[in-house]
């Protein structure tokens, strides 16, 4: 069974990223407070933590949102993605969100392919965003 689940410690200790967010994932644990926790999910399928989603409340009703996942979520897509569509539309219900915005790194292909798959739409490129000082493709889903 796939379902989304409040993220625990538990599950943050056992997700195993796919290859290209290894070390972020890695330097991003120490990170995770209880705060942090209280507006993330997992992805579940039969207690294996399938993706790690989650989102900052920026203001108003402007949040920015951030996923990581496993090679079970490359390999399978059509499994996982209709599940994630779900969960992000519950949230703009749920939260009275107006838009999510979440950036990809340019040359990771499949995120930017995921991205697309649960609705968001490019918006632009960012220069040098983020911890590893690469470009990023922005994408927004906004509340139509």
């Amino acid at each position: 069974m796939i379902r989304f689940v409040p993220t625990t410690m538990d599950y943050i200790e056992r997700f195993e990223p796919q290859a290209y967010q290894k070390q972020g994932w890695k330097d991003s644990v120490a990170f995770i407070t209880e705060d942090l926790l209280e507006s993330t999910r997992t992805l579940v399928a039969e207690d294996y933590p399938v993706a790690v989603l989650g989102a900052v409340h920026r203001w108003e009703k402007y949040w920015q949102g951030w996923t990581v996942y496993s090679q079970k979520m490359i390999d399978e897509p059509t499994t996982y993605v209709r599940p994630m569509k779900r969960a992000i539309a519950s949230l703009f219900e749920e939260i009275g969100m107006d838009r999510l915005e979440i950036t990809t790194p340019c040359d990771h292909y499949q995120a930017s392919k995921l991205a697309e798959f649960l609705g968001f739409k490019h918006e632009g490129r960012v220069r040098k965003y983020g911890r590893d000082g690469m470009d990023h493709h922005l994408y927004a889903k906004v509340r139509e």
